[in-house]
Formats: C-alpha cells, structure tokens, sequence
C-alpha cells in the first residue's frame, strides 16, 4: 500500500494551495486560468468543477484534432487554402492541449513563483526602499499595459475566425467543390467533417452541437493562449523586476553602507580623516549591505531555476507550432482569394503568431540582458578598496554570473532575438519549399 500512499500525498500536495496564492491569480489573470485550466481552483466547493473543465478541454481538443486530420484528408485534393488552414487550427489546438498537460503537471512550480517572486517580494531589512520599488513597478506596469494588447488581439480573431469568416467565405467566396457531398458540415462556423451524417432529421441536433463544440473549442483556445501569454509576462517581469531592483541596491552600495554606518555609530563616514574605506567600521557596514545583496541574488538564481523548469515544455512547443504556423499562414494568404474570410482569418493569425514569437524572444533577451548589466555594476563598484573578505564574496558570486542565464525551450531553443530571426526565416523556408510544389 506504500505506492497509494505516495500518490495520495502527491495528490494532496497537487490540490494544496492558499488564500494569498488564489488572490493573486484573480488579480492577474482574472479568471482565465479557471477556465482554460492552467491553475484550476481546488477548493471544496469547486474541485469537482475543475476536473470536469479539464476533462472536457482535452477530450474536445483531441476530437477536435481528429476531426481536423480527417477533413484535411478530404479537402485537400479540392481546395489548398482551406487544408492549410485547417492544419493551422490543428498544430494551434495541439499546442493548447499540449501547454496545458505540461503546466497542469508544474503546478506547484507556479503556485511557488507566484507566491515568492509577486506576492512576497525580498525585502532588505533595515533599509528603506519603498520609493525605488515603487518606480520600478510603475515602470513595468507601463511596458506590461501595452504588451496587453496581444492577449485582446487573440479574442478578436477568436471571434472572427467564428464569426466574421463564414459570412465572407459564404458570400464572396467559392471552395470549389460541393461540400455537403464531400461531408463537410457547413452550417457550423468553419466547415469540417465530423464523424456522422449530416441527416436531414438531424439538422438542429448537428447545427447546435457541432456549433457549441466549435466555440467551446475557441474559449479553450483563447483563454489558455492568452492565460499562458500572462503568466510568461506577469513570472519574466517579476523575475526581471528583482534583478533591477539588485541592480541599484549594487550601484547605491555607498550610499546604503554610508547610511547604514550613520545609522548604527552616529556619525557621518565622511568626517573620517582617513577616508571610509580605511575605516573597519565602515568595512563592516559595507559587508552587512553587500550580504543582502548576495543573499537576494542567491534567491533570484533558484527562482530562474524553477521558472526555466517551468516554462521550458510550453515555451519550445510555441516556438515550434508558431513556425509551422506562420508557414502555413502564408500560404493560406497566397492561395485564398477563392476564400477571402479564410485569407483574411490566416492574415491575422500570422500577425499574432509573429508577435507572440517576438513576444518570447523579447523577454528572454531582457533577461539575458539584465544578467549582463548585473555583471557590469558589480565590477563597477569599488572593489579594489574593499577588505579581503569581502573582495573574496564578491569573486565567488562573479564567477556565479559568468555562467549565461537564458530561458530555453525544451532545454535546447534559446529565447532571444536570433532565435527570433532564426524562426521567421525557418518559415519562410518552409512556405517557398511548400510551394515549388
């Protein structure tokens, strides 16, 4: 019975989680981890409620996926444009499954970051800094409302992709065979082969089924999509935010020792006659500073630890699915002028899987970035009159930051700009060798 009570503690450990944790994801991701799963609530009263979502998320996804490969094998002797955006929705749905498989089985992993790294920020004791993280989150605040954008912009073409192109496809538009003889439904919003006939006697059973399934499908879609984009922002700019904060305690290390030497002997370091750096007192209050200092970067490093554990699996499979999917949305714009909704829907896809592509890179470079800049001011400072123990600290966390800190996918794709570059080019190469043919 050992091994059921491993899993019963591994499950009691899974569901575990508190009221400050649950008040931070309300405020922000505002319900869209509950619906799309990623963080699903476990409290008594909605526990049950959860497991079902999540049953229904990936039992509809994998049909849906199924559906999709079948009607990409009926439709793609007739009508290029429509295969290629059908194999679009499937590469986007299996990204979706996949993310949430691989973040439902990390969810302690969040639930720590979270809980650390926004909700309880380090704080160094007998120091006033309230004025300065004051303007380090206002700065980020500015920068993340603008980010926003990107999860607004994946409802809309949520919606259009429901909504907007059946009605041009339908009016201004010709696929070129008949679908209801290939076995297409055509009165759900994107017509697929679902596996049963499109009886007469059936007609509003099939419309308002296969039409809920469809727009169930696209909330899943949308809220995981956009829920994940969240968490990558709201987990980099937390992390990013210690690091700057680090930064400028590192480059006010003199005003701060300064400080904390008046503090504690009453008297100004500067009416030494031998200068503050001669002085062991001041040693010593530059020591207790700079520990701070260590003590914060030790706990950044295991936080950048857990978050690279976190997102590797979702971060490599975006950057993966994103290429495929810019490829074929250029194809579906090139060939879709038979099916101008379909062209217009796979326009926006392509501009979103784009920015969401740079979206990655652009925070992985920062964070790489910020490492750098943490090197440069600690070698800024003035080590050189430093007593021995402290010049001895400062070269094992200097040696600690040659190491590179790059957020990876799957361990192996390095989220930066070059890596950006890398995949618009991929897509590109895969849209001009599909189409030689």
């Amino acid at each position: 019975m050992g091994w059921f009570k491993n899993i019963s503690d591994w499950l009691g450990e899974y569901c575990e989680s508190d009221e400050a944790t649950d008040s931070l994801f309300k405020r922000d991701y505002y319900y869209t981890n509950y619906i799309s799963g990623i963080y699903a609530s476990y409290h008594k009263g909605y526990k049950y409620l959860s497991m079902v979502i999540y049953f229904i998320h990936t039992s509809v996804s994998l049909f849906h996926m199924y559906v999709l490969l079948r009607t990409c094998l009926i439709v793609q002797k007739y009508n290029f444009t429509l295969m290629a955006f059908l194999l679009q929705l499937f590469m986007i749905n299996q990204f979706c499954l996949f993310a949430l498989l691989a973040i439902a089985l990390r969810r302690q992993v969040f639930r720590t970051l979270t809980r650390e790294m926004i909700g309880e920020f380090f704080t160094y004791q007998d120091e006033e800094n309230g004025q300065l993280l004051q303007d380090l989150r206002e700065e980020d605040w500015r920068e993340k409302k603008r980010l926003m954008v990107l999860p607004v912009f994946l409802c809309f073409i949520g919606a259009n992709c429901i909504l907007l192109a059946p009605v041009i496809d339908n009016n201004y538009g010709d696929p070129g065979f008949n679908r209801e003889e290939s076995g297409l439904f055509t009165l759900a919003p994107i017509p697929v082969a679902y596996p049963w006939e499109n009886a007469d006697y059936n007609y509003f059973y099939n419309l308002f089924v296969c039409t809920g399934l469809q727009i169930f499908t696209a909330i899943f879609i949308c809220s995981l999509i956009g829920s994940c984009t969240l968490a990558l922002m709201n987990l980099v700019f937390a992390y990013n935010l210690h690091v700057k904060f680090l930064i400028r305690n590192i480059d006010d290390i003199e005003v701060r020792t300064e400080k904390l030497f008046f503090k504690t002997y009453n008297e100004k370091c500067t009416n030494i006659k031998d200068g503050c750096y001669e002085d062991p007192r001041f040693q010593k209050c530059l020591d207790n500073c700079l520990k701070k200092n260590f003590i914060h970067h030790q706990k950044i490093t295991k936080w950048f630890d857990s978050l690279q554990t976190f997102i590797s699996p979702p971060v490599g499979s975006a950057y993966s699915t994103g290429t495929l999917v810019i490829a074929l949305s250029l194809l579906s714009i090139k060939t879709g002028t038979s099916l101008p909704g379909t062209a217009l829907t796979s326009a926006m896809m392509c501009i979103l899987e784009v920015a969401i592509m740079g979206l990655l890179s652009i925070l992985g470079q920062r964070i790489t970035d910020l490492n750098a800049t943490l090197r440069e001011s600690i070698y800024n400072i003035k080590w050189y009159g430093f007593s021995p123990i402290i010049k001895l600290n400062l070269l094992i966390i200097k040696e600690m930051l040659q190491k590179p800190v790059e957020l990876k996918g799957f361990g192996l794709i390095t989220c930066n700009l070059d890596t950006f570059s890398n995949v618009m080019n991929s897509a590109y190469s895969y849209y001009n060798l599909i189409m030689a043919f």
